[in-house]
């Protein structure tokens, strides 16, 4: 059984890993859960 600190280091460390890739896709994004938005509005 995962612990809920274990857990709780484990999604935070996912969401540190997809906002270092959407950087490194999007370098012009501000931030990396608002790359669908900023590529759109940019598109547009």
């Amino acid at each position: 059984m995962v612990s809920v600190e274990r857990r709780n280091e484990l999604f935070m460390a996912s969401l540190v890993v997809v906002f270092v890739v959407e950087k490194s896709l999007f370098p012009g994004a501000s931030y990396g859960v608002v790359t669908g938005a900023d590529q759109g509005n940019k598109n547009n």
